[in-house]
């Protein structure tokens, strides 16, 4: 409750008791946070899939399934606390489960794009064989 405190504040809004009446302004701002919030996520999520996706044949394929599985693991707990939000837009449960989802995401991705980095570096591709010329 104190983040809805603090965003109500920001917004010049005021939240008082136990949730049961708070001000609809408060929760309007709130959700217009969480709104802008969760598209900068998406924006910056969008284009490090379009990094990855650009030398992810140059991760082994054992890595890149692994991978693959966990990003759909993440992308699953991003719907589940979107469909969360949608019925409860004040839970800090739900607002918390989102954002840490999100920053799983982004780290993935970033992992995911130093490997085949690192990978292009040294000039070993995805099933480990070195592409340098002999």
């Amino acid at each position: 409750m104190r983040a809805i405190a603090r965003a109500a504040d920001v917004r010049g809004c005021s939240i008082e008791g136990d949730g049961e009446d708070d001000d609809p302004r408060a929760v309007e701002a709130i959700e217009i946070e969480l709104r802008v919030a969760a598209e900068h996520y998406e924006k910056a999520i969008t284009a490090l899939e379009g990094l990855a996706a650009e030398d992810r044949a140059r991760i082994d394929p054992a890595v890149a399934q692994v991978v693959e599985r966990n990003l759909r693991l993440i992308d699953t707990a991003i719907a589940d606390s979107r469909k969360a939000l949608q019925g409860q837009p004040g839970s800090l449960v739900a607002q918390a489960s989102l954002f840490d989802a999100y920053r799983q995401k982004v780290a993935l991705l970033q992992d995911l794009i130093a490997m085949a980095s690192e990978a292009k570096r040294t000039g070993v591709n995805g099933a480990g064989r070195d592409r340098r010329p002999s």
